[in-house]
């Protein structure tokens, strides 16, 4: 009975497997639904520099720190913590 699960089960998966080959296929041989999609795409991330930006801006205005500062202090504190771990090495070596 297990063994008459799994080829049906098998022969499921193989048709599912071949029908979206098909469907793919078909999508990426349509040429104006993927200009289509790539128009969409590059406006979505034009959109989201914008949305970006005036984040920065706005959060700038407000006083607040912005993902780049927050970087920036990360990338101090990392610097920060090498120093401090090489003065302790000296330290200990004495």
């Amino acid at each position: 009975m297990s063994d008459k699960k799994n080829k049906v089960m098998n022969e499921v998966i193989e048709r599912w497997e071949e029908t979206l080959s098909q469907v793919s296929n078909k999508i990426l041989s349509n040429e104006k639904l993927l200009n289509l999609i790539q128009a969409i795409i590059t406006k979505a991330m034009t959109a989201k520099g914008r949305v970006n930006k005036n984040m920065e801006v706005v959060l700038n205005s407000l006083n607040l720190p912005t993902k780049k500062d927050i970087q920036k202090l990360y990338e101090h504190i990392d610097e920060l913590d090498e120093k401090i771990s090489r003065l302790l090495k000296k330290l200990e070596s004495k």
